[in-house]
């Protein structure tokens, strides 16, 4: 069986480009959603959990560094794709829906979006380097 290669003709309008821009913002919503939760956890974990005073502290330390790290870069990468799959969505809906439906623009939404996971990011980097010492 022979497979048909893919054709670069297609319909930006078409229903099938606006329901996977739709699919793709949707699945990178809640990859993003389940950073900053992680984020957030770590945070809890510190403020609750003395580190204790041992020899394995340096690398228990470096271990929950890396975690906030890759949260954080997840969480930009996943932010990036909702702007990316939204603005697709957003050019597909009408002006007049998108001014009645939406308290900030879009751009404007997602640069606040990356405040909370770098806010996070910042005070669990605090937190392990105080808990840490």
């Amino acid at each position: 069986m022979a497979v048909k290669p893919r054709s670069t003709d297609f319909d930006m309008d078409s229903s099938e480009v606006f329901y996977h821009a739709l699919y793709h913002h949707l699945a990178h919503w809640a990859a993003y959603t389940a950073m900053v939760g992680l984020l957030v956890t770590i945070g809890v974990g510190l403020s609750l959990t003395p580190i204790a005073n041992d020899a394995a502290r340096p690398v228990r330390a470096a271990g929950v560094g890396v975690a906030i790290l890759c949260a954080l870069l997840g969480s930009g990468y996943f932010a990036k794709g909702m702007d990316t799959y939204g603005a697709v969505v957003n050019e597909r809906l009408p002006e007049a829906y998108l001014k009645k439906t939406q308290t900030f623009p879009h751009k404007m939404m997602i640069a606040v979006g990356m405040v909370a996971p770098l806010a996070c990011a910042v005070w669990d980097s605090w937190l392990l380097y105080v808990l840490s010492k």
